[in-house]
């Protein structure tokens, strides 16, 4: 297992609050905006990060996630931080492909 420390615990820790639930569309912001972004913290000062970019820092993290986030609607893998980011990296880049489309 891989061990990531306190900054990836911080990343880890912004998955959460933008994962979707269900039945929620929270997740998926208007067409024409930037993806949503969360905090992400170097040295005790937050900066705001695009989701996709959170989601590569924990590509390869093999710690488990809260079961809640594994019923958030997204095809997840498995019960990993890196399922978790990788299937809301995908879906991230699937809404900006059909938003670059629409807007072509």
């Amino acid at each position: 297992m891989q061990s990531y420390g306190v900054a990836m615990h911080r990343v880890m820790s912004a998955i959460p609050s933008v994962m979707p639930a269900k039945s929620s569309s929270n997740f998926d912001w208007q067409d024409g905006t930037p993806e949503p972004f969360v905090d992400f913290e170097v040295n005790y000062v937050p900066h705001a990060i695009p989701i996709s970019r959170a989601c590569m820092l924990v590509w390869n993290c093999t710690d488990i996630v809260p079961g809640s986030l594994v019923d958030s609607g997204l095809d997840i893998k498995g019960r990993t931080y890196a399922a978790c980011a990788r299937a809301m990296h995908a879906h991230v880049k699937a809404k900006l492909e059909a938003s670059q489309k629409r807007a072509a």
